[in-house]
């Protein structure tokens, strides 16, 4: 399964959220991390969500590739 992470402003954060909420995992997970922007509030927000998912599928390998570095770099920097 394929996860896309949005640029992290508020709005297509919090219905990025609502669609992981709703996801059923079955095998491995790759998180595409290629957002563009990033707002602190919505780092927090997808940060702590995505740790929750991830603790929730303890046993499902994830796996995450990086492609645009412009926002990665300072979610990296922020701990993301």
């Amino acid at each position: 399964m394929r996860i896309l992470i949005p640029d992290l402003e508020t709005i297509s954060t919090l219905d990025f959220l609502s669609q992981l909420d709703n996801t059923i995992v079955d095998d491995e997970v790759n998180i595409d991390a290629s957002m563009k922007w990033v707002r602190p509030f919505g780092l927090l927000l997808a940060s702590s969500s995505l740790r929750f998912f991830r603790e929730r599928y303890s046993d499902i390998p994830f796996h995450i590739t990086v492609g645009n570095t412009q926002g990665v770099d300072y979610a990296g920097h922020m701990g993301f």
